[in-house]
């Protein structure tokens, strides 16, 4: 009885939230973009999310000119689907209408191909690949070991030392991508916000940050964060006018 129990209520939770999106999707195909963002947020806040979910509301969010909503969505579903196209294009192309831009140096071609390379998979994809590596390397070490000097063992070994030398890359592109998963990154969600010296509101402004900006978490405390932007800036923020991402 109980099994049954949980099975109707996982079956009626699952039809409740189709039908929540078939709304929303209804409410964003005819213009009503207020109504979407509302019926999308409250499948978010009922625990369920998808790349899907996050890409339609994060596109719903810019059809009512909230950029700090768009891209904090757009960027969460970039996380899920990375390979994404038209996540990835629409991304950028709502940075664009952020009203602050980083003064940043232009990026050579070797930064974007290494970039482009570190974010093409997940940390899972990366974690499973690193697993077959490993168990390539072990068993083709012993059957070489077994079968030396005999037939197939020069190509066992040609095998072991290709499978060696990607486990080894692959175990570098895993540590950097957890590395950089493993960063609080944040978006300003307020119009603007000042950037303090000290996570005290009378402390020196050093800056200000505008709708959208994006930036990583360094320490937090009471009510504050310290960020540092991808200019190398550093400064504490308000909790309340970011969000994670």
């Amino acid at each position: 009885m109980l099994v049954t129990a949980l099975l109707f209520t996982a079956i009626t939770s699952g039809a409740d939230l189709q039908r929540l999106m078939d709304d929303a999707d209804a409410a964003y195909t005819s213009g009503n973009f207020p109504e979407a963002v509302n019926l999308y947020s409250q499948i978010l806040k009922s625990g369920y999310t998808s790349a899907v979910l996050e890409y339609n509301l994060g596109n719903a969010y810019f059809k009512i000119d909230e950029i700090g909503p768009a891209i904090l969505h757009l960027e969460r579903a970039r996380r899920l689907v990375p390979r994404d196209e038209d996540i990835s294009f629409n991304l950028d192309y709502v940075k664009v209408y952020r009203k602050g831009q980083l003064d940043l140096p232009e990026k050579s071609a070797l930064v974007k191909t290494f970039e482009s390379l570190r974010n093409y998979f997940t940390l899972n994809e990366l974690a499973w690949t690193l697993l077959i590596l490993w168990l390539a390397v072990v068993t083709t070490s012993i059957l070489y070991w077994f079968r030396r000097g005999g037939r197939g063992s020069k190509a066992l070994l040609y095998v072991f030392l290709t499978s060696s030398l990607l486990f080894i890359l692959t175990a570098g592109w895993t540590v950097d991508r957890y590395r950089l998963d493993s960063r609080e990154q944040i978006v300003v969600m307020t119009d603007e916000v000042q950037i303090h010296s000290a996570p005290v509101e009378t402390s020196k402004v050093l800056f200000i940050l505008r709708e959208g900006m994006e930036g990583t978490v360094r320490e937090r405390t009471d009510g504050w964060c310290e960020i540092k932007l991808a200019d190398g800036k550093t400064g504490w923020i308000p909790t309340h006018a970011i969000a994670s991402i």
